[in-house]
């Protein structure tokens, strides 16, 4: 029998071969938790990206809500409106499809505000206005920092020279006025066509606005989700005509990398017959009960352990126009995300 050698205390020493022993078992233990630990992060890195694009996501797909929730206020379906080139007939809602990135513009009502009243922030009617009148009586003189802005010339197709009013009746919901005159320091408005009825005291000016949702491609990689307002005139060059908000933004990073942003965007419409469509006429305006939006997200950060292999329906299943999305191959991380959003204000 050995002897195991001890110390002059009487304690027992460890032989090289146990520690050799104990050294390979315990390499071999790393050898298959690796994987393990590999795993679980790459799984706590997945959650921590998809919380942060659902977040990023639901926050821009809450705001089109609100936005298209309005469309077509006091305007109506078909407004007889001249705005911004789209034609004598602009309806209040128009749909550019696109193989990856649909476009919708619609036309809503935006309180006209002054910035020098005080308790009464709000552009108002200070006299009824009665059936057939084009001047009306407003409750701040017009000045520098006035928003609506006048239209001499009625070729010109200024949006900000386009009013409603919050007490029209259904029967006139269609029509817009547009804003010839409004001078400075004067009160008096003058408005064409005439007044197809009396409008209150008291009753708001809301001026109509146009605004479009798009994804900005001006570069493969850089995809900002955008909402653009046009404002004091129709020129083609910003910033002169439009205000560009991006809802979802791409990053600049070093070298000139672009990571993060928008890969598809696509809308769906819900008819008053229950029929979904990926397309809209100007014959089915009216008939527009709701919209279903659907985003892709592309995460901010690449992954370098992480290759995207996944292919992404953005769209209804079995409806014609749905699009499917990917393989990217690439490290970065998506999301698609999807809000029917309910329109009331398209009819006519």
């Amino acid at each position: 029998m050995k002897k195991h050698v001890c110390n002059k205390n009487g304690e027992h020493g460890v032989s090289l071969v146990e520690l050799l022993i104990t050294m390979t078992i315990f390499i071999i233990f790393i050898g298959l938790a690796l994987p393990t630990f590999s795993f679980i992060s790459n799984k706590v890195s997945e959650m921590q990206t998809k919380q942060a694009l659902n977040k990023k996501g639901q926050r821009a797909l809450d705001y089109i809500a609100d936005e298209l929730r309005l469309a077509g206020l006091f305007v109506g379906g078909n407004p007889n409106v001249t705005f911004c080139g789209e034609g004598a007939a602009t309806n209040s809602m128009m749909h550019t499809a696109g193989p990856l990135f649909d476009s919708l513009v619609f036309l809503t009502s935006e309180q006209a505000t002054t910035t020098t009243s005080v308790g009464n922030p709000f552009l108002r009617l200070t006299a009824t206005a009665s059936t057939g009148d084009t001047t009306l009586t407003v409750n701040e003189a017009r000045n520098a920092d006035s928003v609506i802005v006048p239209d001499p010339d009625p070729s010109d197709a200024n949006g900000r020279a386009f009013i409603t009013f919050d007490t029209l009746a259904p029967t006139i919901l269609n029509r817009a006025y547009r804003s010839t005159i409004y001078n400075n320091g004067s009160t008096q408005m003058t408005i064409s066509p005439a007044l197809e009825q009396a409008i209150n005291a008291n009753s708001n000016v809301y001026l109509v606005v146009r605004k479009r949702i798009s994804v900005s491609t001006a570069a493969a990689s850089a995809r900002s989700l955008q909402i653009v307002q046009w404002n004091a005139n129709c020129i083609a060059a910003p910033p002169n005509n439009i205000t560009e908000s991006n809802l979802i933004h791409s990053h600049d990073r070093a070298g000139g990398t672009t990571w993060g942003g928008v890969d598809a965007l696509q809308f769906e419409y819900i008819l008053a017959d229950g029929t979904v469509t990926g397309t809209i006429t100007n014959a089915d305006i009216t008939n527009v009960r709701a919209i279903n939006i659907w985003i892709l997200l592309r995460s901010d950060f690449p992954e370098k352990d992480f290759t995207n292999a996944t292919i992404y329906t953005v769209g209804t299943n079995g409806l014609a126009g749905v699009i499917n999305v990917g393989p990217f191959n690439d490290n970065h991380r998506r999301l698609v995300l999807s809000k029917r959003v309910e329109v009331k204000n398209l009819e006519k």
